[in-house]
This record gives structure tokens, sequence and C-alpha cells, in this order.
């Protein structure tokens, strides 16, 4: 019976594994210079008022450039591939300005699976093509521009087993789970503003 009970342990252990996947990210400073035009361009084209700080985010897989500013009280994240192609657009969020609905939806998913979950960061993660997003940020438009998807991006430290881990989730604007990801990092690795 032990032995029955030991290899459901670790099968669930694995499985748990494989479905999440392992993120892993640098970031550090970089200068303008550095930034790829078509970068520079479209930040431009948004006409922030604040400074906007440039950094390389390297990753297991990838490799990124991100503008980081504040604007309208927000802080504000865009990333580009290392050619300045946009990917999208993170702005982060408090939990009430999630909806309820999916809210909901998102602590459920959460409380069923861990026995205590604390969020880290939150935030609103906007995608499509280059024109609606630039024209979302400019007219501050998020909700009603229906030509930008909206997911909700969500670092977080849970409970299972007794244990700690940190993990980041992305949820679409509906409140369904839509990756998980264990963060393997250490604090100095991600530069806050």
């Amino acid at each position: 019976m032990k032995k029955l009970l030991f290899t459901i342990f670790i099968l669930i252990f694995f499985l748990n594994l494989v479905n999440a996947q392992t993120k892993y990210e640098k970031e550090y400073r970089i200068n303008t210079e550095e930034v790829p035009q078509p970068a520079l361009e479209f930040v431009k084209a948004l006409n922030f008022t604040k400074k906007i700080k440039w950094y390389k985010e390297e990753g297991l897989d990838k490799i990124s450039i991100e503008a980081k500013t504040k604007h309208l009280s927000r802080n504000y994240s865009i990333e580009f591939s290392k050619t300045g192609v946009i990917e999208d657009i993170e702005i982060k969020i408090n939990t009430s300005e999630i909806p309820t609905n999916v809210y909901q939806s998102i602590t459920q998913l959460l409380s069923a699976k861990y026995q205590k979950v604390k969020f880290s960061k939150i935030q609103l993660q906007l995608s499509g093509d280059q024109e609606s997003m630039a024209q979302s940020i400019n007219n501050q438009d998020f909700e009603t521009n229906e030509l930008i998807t909206k997911r909700y991006e969500i670092e977080l430290k849970a409970k299972e087993n007794g244990k700690f881990q940190k993990f980041e989730f992305l949820f679409d604007h509906n409140g369904e789970l839509l990756s998980k990801a264990i963060i393997l990092l250490k604090n100095s690795d991600i530069l806050e503003f």
C-alpha cells in the first residue's frame, strides 16, 4: 500500500511539473542607442511625458527589449522582440481593477489548487496590432477597444503541500487560465520601478 501511495505521489508531482512551465528572466538597463529603431519610434508616438527607461530581458528561450515608464499614475512596460517588433503592453493594476466576475473566477481556481495565495504583482496585458495598441494607450480606452486582446498576468506566491513557491499565471479576459509558470529567479534579477 505504501509503495502504491508513493508511486501516486511521484506521478502527481511529475504531472504538476509537466503542466507548469518554468520561467527565468534577467533584466538589465540598456542605453537608448542599443534599442532597435522600430521600438524607439513606437514609444515616441505614445507621447509619454515621463522618462523612458530601456531594459534588455533575457529568458530561458528568448531575448526581448522593454520600455518602462509611468504614465497617468500607472506603471507601463512595453515589450518588444529583439528586432523592435511590439509584443505586448503591460499596465500594473490592483485587484480592484479586475472585473468582479473575472476576479472571482481567478480566485476560485487558485483557492481550489493552493492552501494559501498571496498576489505579488498584477498586470493588464494588452496585445494586438501596433496601431490599435498605440491608439488604446493614447486614448486610454483599454476596455472598449475590440481590436485589443486583454489578459491578466499575475505573479504570486502560493502554498501547496506545506511549501511556498512563486508562480506567474496568465488569464484571459474572462478569467480562464491560459498558462502557468514556476518562476526561477533571484530577487535582484527583476528590476522594479
